[in-house]
């Protein structure tokens, strides 16, 4: 009976070992360096907030998978990271505009790949496996500056884009002044919100030839949620 129940205890400690997702340790980047040089691993950094959406199903559908935790576990050190927390020096250094990011640095903190949004399990261990890739092969990692992201202050090029009513918009024939505005997505109660107040000056903004452009990454049907929200 002893015996029995020993091989049953280590049966079910193995079934849950191999059902584990990525295991995120609860150390700052300093100490995943040390690891990582140690253990010759990457660094894997997921950068998040609490009311993030896409960060929700990360960490639930996601990082959960087996086979991504066995590919990160592997080959990363893995880190999760609050941006409005203990992760705001982190975001401001590498230019976090997108949630979620995900940081990819070797063992001394340079980075090696950027990326963002939702990910199902299939898609994300594609990314696990390319970085990999790119530091066996020898490639050099990116600098700062090709690290995504427009931060306030810096000036736009000219563009052309789609609106939600499927017009063409090209910012070089606007008259006016062009005030442009990046929001997450109508799934953001922080980004509606934003838009809500400036839907409040919208007469002050008219006065001073200014016209609000509101940039958004999402699909013309969400789209039309955020202007029926705000």
């Amino acid at each position: 009976t002893i015996v029995f129940s020993l091989c049953l205890l280590i049966g079910i400690s193995a079934n849950a070992q191999s059902k584990k997702g990525i295991n995120f340790q609860s150390i700052d980047l300093e100490a995943a360096k040390q690891i990582a040089k140690k253990e010759n691993k990457l660094i894997f950094i997921d950068i998040y907030t609490t009311w993030c959406g896409p960060c929700k199903l990360m960490q639930k559908n996601t990082f959960t998978d087996p086979k991504v935790g066995e590919l990160f576990n592997k080959s990363f050190v893995n880190l999760a990271i609050d941006a409005e927390k203990e992760g705001v020096a982190l975001a401001k250094e590498f230019k976090i505009v997108n949630l979620p990011s995900f940081l990819f640095l070797d063992a001394t903190g340079k980075l090696v790949q950027y990326d963002f949004g939702y990910y199902n399990a299939e898609q994300f261990s594609t990314v696990g496996a390319s970085v990999l890739s790119k530091v066996s092969s020898g490639m050099a990692p990116k600098t700062l500056e090709m690290v995504k992201g427009k931060m306030v202050g810096d000036k736009i090029a000219d563009f052309s884009a789609k609106d939600h009513l499927g017009k063409t918009f090209s910012s070089s024939k606007e008259k006016e002044k062009l005030i442009l505005v990046f929001i997450r997505g109508q799934w953001c109660p922080y980004c509606n919100k934003y838009i809500e107040s400036l839907q409040n000056l919208s007469q002050e903004l008219k006065a001073k030839n200014a016209r609000l452009v509101i940039i958004s990454p999402e699909k013309r049907e969400f789209i039309e949620k955020t202007l029926e929200k705000t």
